[in-house]
């Protein structure tokens, strides 16, 4: 089987080959914390081919793109998105043809 955790934000999915199987929404932002999967049955269990994978948390900005927001955004949220080590994207940074939500 292949069994794969996905944290986004508050919101935690289990998956076994693909299929979700469990998911959860937790009241507190998950930080950099360890997760942990307990397995247990009654035959041996074997794991193998473990791969973590973290992704920089992204912070989505709506504003208006004229002065004085252009100069907010690059000179003041830009920065602080930085140093607290999350990428900051805004809306106008987005080009596609679908919904910018998604």
């Amino acid at each position: 089987m292949k069994a794969a955790i996905e944290v986004l934000g508050s919101n935690i999915s289990l998956s076994v080959d693909d299929v979700i199987v469990a998911s959860a929404q937790v009241k507190i932002q998950i930080g950099r914390v360890q997760l942990a999967l307990y397995l247990e049955g009654n035959a041996p269990i074997k794991v193998k081919n473990i791969s973590i994978k973290a992704e920089r948390p992204r912070a989505f900005i709506v504003m208006q793109f004229k002065e004085p927001y252009d100069t907010l955004y690059e000179e003041v949220i830009r920065p602080v998105c930085e140093d607290f080590d999350y990428e900051a994207i805004r809306a106008d940074d987005i080009y596609t043809g679908g919904l910018i939500i998604k």
